[in-house]
């Protein structure tokens, strides 16, 4: 945040990361496997 801020950022939000989620896992294991 601090070097965010110090770069000029002018608004911090923490949002839940998508990929702690076990649907997220399984999506990627299929996108894998699909390719």
């Amino acid at each position: 945040r601090e070097l965010f801020e110090e770069n000029g950022g002018e608004h911090w939000q923490l949002v839940p990361s998508l990929n702690s989620e076990p649907y997220w896992v399984t999506a990627v294991a299929e996108m894998v496997r699909a390719n």
